[in-house]
């Protein structure tokens, strides 16, 4: 039932289709990229749940799957695992939401420049996202802390 419910809420906020319903990393790390990009999705169809790529996910020219992301979550989760260690759940749920909005972001760039500008689009569109996303993070922060002082 919960799953049923937030394809809904996609649907309605006109969000890509998961694969994989009511995956709340992927779920969130969507949303917050919305938050701040209302039209970032208009190229995405689709994030599927893809395992066994050579990296943290993919995009393709096949013109059956255009405007699909195939996201490799679990490599994503193993990795920032390992890299974070000693960090509490909260903090490594924080951390996969903070990757898969790059990543997702990364791949976004190959599709507006329809793969043929290699790397550098990619990075650059993760970059720019990531650069305000994180801006308006600590924006909120010292507001919610002025707020709080008062």
């Amino acid at each position: 039932m919960k799953s049923l419910k937030l394809f809904r809420v996609a649907q309605a906020m006109n969000l890509p289709n998961i694969i994989m319903p009511g995956e709340p990393s992927i779920q969130k790390a969507v949303s917050k990229i919305k938050t701040h990009f209302p039209n970032f999705f208009d190229k995405i169809k689709e994030i599927r749940i893809s395992p066994g790529g050579s990296g943290y996910a993919y995009v393709t020219n096949d013109p059956k799957e255009t405007g699909v992301i195939f996201l490799d979550l679990n490599k994503i989760k193993t990795k920032l695992k390992t890299d974070i260690g000693q960090a509490s759940q909260e903090e490594i749920d924080e951390a996969i939401v903070k990757v898969l909005m790059e990543v997702i972001s990364h791949e976004q760039g190959h599709l507006e420049d329809e793969l043929k500008g290699g790397e550098f689009p990619a990075e650059q569109k993760a970059r720019d996202v990531m650069n305000v996303i994180n801006a308006c993070e600590v924006f909120y922060k010292l507001v919610f802390n002025d707020l709080l002082q008062r």
